[in-house]
């Protein structure tokens, strides 16, 4: 589900609760509030994955090969560098931030391995 579907599923619920407060408050159901804050609940666990989906600037390719430097040598370390690579050859920063954000992905991949063994 996406931040736009979250939103507007939120704008609709609470709509619905608040035409049936205005009607009458006593005849207001409360199921409806239940399902505003489930909603509510669910976008806010939502907001981290869309957070997360902001490009990372091409300015960071220093910063990503000297993490991926400190990473033991396996899969997904190479595949961090192959797309680290291809960030530095990327003639636009949408690819180069496409790029980035592989290497993001490969690189947790590969320091969540590594933390696991133990190094």
């Amino acid at each position: 589900m996406d931040k736009l579907v979250v939103a507007q599923h939120l704008r609709r619920l609470h709509r619905r609760c608040h035409l049936a407060q205005q009607s009458d408050p006593r005849k207001a159901d409360p199921g409806s509030m239940l399902r505003l804050a489930i909603a509510a609940l669910a976008a806010l666990l939502l907001a981290p994955g869309i957070a997360a989906a902001e490009p990372i600037p091409c300015s960071d390719i220093p910063l990503a090969q000297r993490f991926l430097d400190k990473l033991q040598p396996g899969p997904n370390t190479r595949a961090a560098q192959h797309h680290l690579n291809r960030a530095k050859q990327a003639r636009s920063e949408a690819k180069c931030s496409a790029e980035l954000s592989k290497v993001d992905y490969y690189a947790r991949r590969s320091a969540a391995a590594d933390k696991q063994a133990g190094h």
